[in-house]
């Protein structure tokens, strides 16, 4: 897996600016927020097959903000030690501040 793209909110508009947020989450999502929504994805990656299982029990190695000026996401760093190549240890969930999970990969870009 080098990229997934996915989405967890759907009506997005830039003509206007109009941003739909998934039910319960609000305009600006919390640090806590953002950790149980990461963790969901996993969860749902890992049940999808589309991950390891083992990706179930990993812990979230890191937590910031996006390095690209483009976007106000965060990226949140699960890290997996039973994944035996090494470059694939650290599996990247990218969530933006209103809560839509933007996408997954191992290489953190």
């Amino acid at each position: 897996m080098t990229f997934t793209t996915l989405k967890a909110s759907e009506g997005h508009s830039h003509s206007g600016h109009n941003h739909t947020t998934p039910k319960g989450i609000e305009e600006k999502t919390s640090n806590a927020e953002i950790r149980k929504i990461a963790k969901q994805e996993v969860e749902r990656l890992a049940n999808t097959k589309k991950i390891a299982a083992s990706w179930k029990n990993a812990e979230i190695a890191k937590l910031g903000k996006a390095q690209n000026s483009f976007t106000n996401d965060w990226v949140i760093v699960f890290h997996n030690p039973k994944i035996k190549k090494t470059r694939k240890q650290n599996l990247y969930i990218f969530v933006g501040s209103y809560g839509d999970v933007a996408g997954a990969n191992y290489t953190g870009k």
